[in-house]
């Protein structure tokens, strides 16, 4: 299971070098299921060599919905304002110098 969640995280890698062109990323933003996973996140810390910042809310598509509706009914501008005064970011995985050094030789094997 963990050569699987491994492989994952190599192809997130190549998909955020190639999407971003050599572009700086400050962090990442987990979503989804796998955002409740401190080994996953961990993991892909440590293989994107930045931070990855869980949600402070496991139900994201809820607050999606809460803020297309706040913004419906007026209480902000736009999604942008909803999404900054009502998203909480959760705990942020940083990289660690160990598992940078585990998945150096992973840097290109997804691609």
């Amino acid at each position: 299971m963990r050569y699987l969640l491994e492989k994952i995280a190599a192809t997130q890698r190549t998909l955020v070098q190639r999407l971003t062109e050599g572009r700086p990323v400050n962090r990442i933003v987990a979503t989804g299921g796998g955002a409740r996973s401190e080994f996953w996140l961990q993991m892909k810390a440590d293989m994107l060599g930045v931070p990855v910042v869980a949600p402070a809310s496991a139900e994201r598509a809820c607050l999606g919905a809460a803020m297309i509706a706040a913004v419906a009914a007026g209480h902000y501008r736009d999604v942008r304002e909803a999404s900054l005064a009502m998203v909480q970011a959760g705990k942020s995985y940083l990289p660690d110098q160990q598992g940078r050094a585990r998945y150096a030789s992973w840097a290109d094997q997804a691609g």
